[in-house]
This record gives C-alpha cells, structure tokens and sequence, in this order.
C-alpha cells in the first residue's frame, strides 16, 4: 500500500532521511523499495562495517570509561566511509587500475585554483591507494590509527596502566583529569581534514548531476552488532553525520531506526551541548491508522484467497464482521 512515504524518501529536497518506528513497522520495507527505485543506492550496514572492532577494542574501552569524549573519532569515522562508499560506486572503482582511471578523471574536473579543491585532491592522493580495501579494513585503518595517538607520549606510557576498561574503573579522579586532557589531545590530531573540503567537491564536481541521484541506504542498525556502550555513541555521530550531508543535494543517506532505540541514543548517551530539536525534522514517523491496517488486512486477504476461493474483492469485514453470533466482535 502506498502511504507517499517512498516518495518523501527519494525527494532529495524533502529533510525526511531517518526512518523511526517501531519493529514490523515498515521501516525495511520502506528501505527495501528505496533499493529497488530505479536509482543508484548504495546498501550498508553495521554488520557490514565490522564496528564491533570498535567496541571490543581495550584501548578505545580503556579512554571511553575513563570519560574522553570520542565522538570527534566516530563522526570522523562515518563520513570517511560515506565519501569513499559513495565514489566507489559512482566510479565503479575495484582495483588500483580502475582507481587509477577515477584520479584521472577527478584530477581534469577539479583544477588546482581553489585551495580547498586543492585539498581534497590531497585526500585522494593521501587514501586513495586504499579505496578498493574493503570497508572493515577501513574501519581498522582508522581505528589503529586512533588507538596509537591515544597511546602515544609519556602520559600514558608512564602509568604503567593496564589499557583496558576494568583498568580505567580503578583511576583515581587525579588520574582520570590527566587522562581526559591527554585523550582530548589526542583525539584531535586524528583528522582527516582535508575530509571537511570533500563535501563541497562532491556537490560540485562529483554528484553534480541532478537527473543520476545517489542515495546510501542504512539497515540493521537496531541488531545486536555491538556493545550497547559504544553502539549509542556510534549511532549519534552517525545522525550527525546525515544531518552534515544534507548540503549535498544529488546525495541522500537514508537510515532506518526503531523508536526506543532512537529514544536511548538521545537520552541515554547524548553528549553536553547536544540538541535533539535540530534533527526533528529529518525523522520520518511510521505510524498507522486504523483505516490504514484495515487496508493493509484487505490487500493481504485479496493477494491469498481471492483466486483460491472466489472471483470477488474480500474486505476487511468479509473475514473481521462487526457481530459474531450477535456478540460485538470489537470489544
């Protein structure tokens, strides 16, 4: 049954991206038929990714529960994986020959006047040797590379700390304070930045084009595929970063979440500062009427029995009457 939420979906100038309901509400079947539009839709999900690596991690456990604020590493995470998701597509990149035929292409669309330009195809030359690594490498890459600026410097060498979650519950508050400034330091050194020019070459010179829109789809987000410490934290920076690409008008990344557990990652893990009115707007509810489901019953009825049995439509009332033996069958 068509509720025009599809329609909402594919609209790139609609903010609607998140779908939120609760299970069996529709929100894979809305994902389902945004895979089977017509368009370029790249699927991705947790299982995919391998972010458990994340969680089970004991150096990022070890900086998380001594209360360092990761999220810049996170959102660092998600966009890196989203740019380079996005080009292999576009560019059907595979292997050092087919990438090798995408930096020639970009290098001849993006000229070296714009410094910012100039930085994003310092981007390229920097990881695009690894764009036909698979996403879980990826996720390895960066996340070794986190983990030994967190571990670098005589700060942390010098405790002679165990670096692991159980390690971390025995700092003292001294210990603790030290810590969270040296993992704040840390945390910051590990950029990409040429990342944050990447977007405005994308709208600009890659995904430029509004009749061959690309759209990334994200499922299984309410799965058991981490640990729930990290999961709500990755799963925040995740909004964040669809809320980022909105600037991007050919390119929509649609993801599909259950109502408590967007309910949870708001409340349970939201970090100082954080506004949830902001992202309202890109929530797509799920919810149904009675009319609706009473529709719904009716196709399902119609798509089982009715050439079986008979050559009539079969309504909602032919199989649910109101009075069942003169007794209301509502109540």
């Amino acid at each position: 049954m068509d509720t025009g939420d599809i329609e909402l979906l594919l609209n790139r100038e609609n903010p609607k991206r998140i779908i939120v309901g609760r299970t069996g509400a529709g929100k894979t079947a809305l994902l389902y038929h945004l895979t089977h539009s017509g368009n370029h839709v790249v699927q991705l999900s947790p299982h995919d990714l391998s972010l458990n690596f994340i969680a089970t991690n004991k150096v990022i456990a070890f900086f998380e529960e001594a209360g360092v604020n990761l999220s810049p590493f996170y959102v660092l995470l998600w966009k890196h994986l989203l740019v380079v998701e996005l080009i292999k597509s576009k560019y059907h990149i595979k292997d050092e020959s087919s990438y090798n035929t995408f930096k020639r292409s970009i290098s001849a669309i993006v000229r070296k006047k714009d410094r910012n330009k100039e930085l994003a195809l310092d981007y390229f030359e920097k990881w695009g040797e690894k764009f036909w690594l698979t996403t879980e490498q990826r996720i390895h890459e960066l996340t070794k590379r986190v983990e030994d600026s967190l571990t670098a410097g005589s700060d942390v060498k010098f405790m002679g700390l165990s670096l692991n979650a159980e390690a971390a519950r025995k700092l003292t508050q001294e210990e603790r304070i030290e810590i969270k400034e040296h993992g704040l330091d840390a945390v910051s050194k590990v950029q990409i930045r040429e990342l944050d020019n990447m977007l405005a070459v994308l709208e600009e010179n890659i995904f430029d084009d509004s009749k061959d829109p690309y759209y990334v789809a994200i499922d299984m987000l309410d799965e058991d595929w981490a640990d729930e410490r990290i999961k709500f934290k990755l799963i925040r920076s995740l909004i964040d970063v669809v809320n980022r690409f909105q600037q991007l008008s050919n390119v929509k990344i649609v993801l599909a979440i259950r109502q408590d557990l967007l309910y949870k990652v708001h409340h349970l893990e939201s970090a100082a500062g954080f506004q949830e009115e902001k992202y309202k707007a890109l929530y797509l509810n799920i919810k149904w009427s009675k009319e609706e489901l009473e529709r719904i019953v009716e196709l399902r009825i119609n798509k089982l029995i009715k050439n079986h049995y008979t050559k009539d439509s079969v309504c909602f009332k032919d199989v649910f009457p109101d009075h069942v033996d003169k007794e209301d069958s509502r109540v």
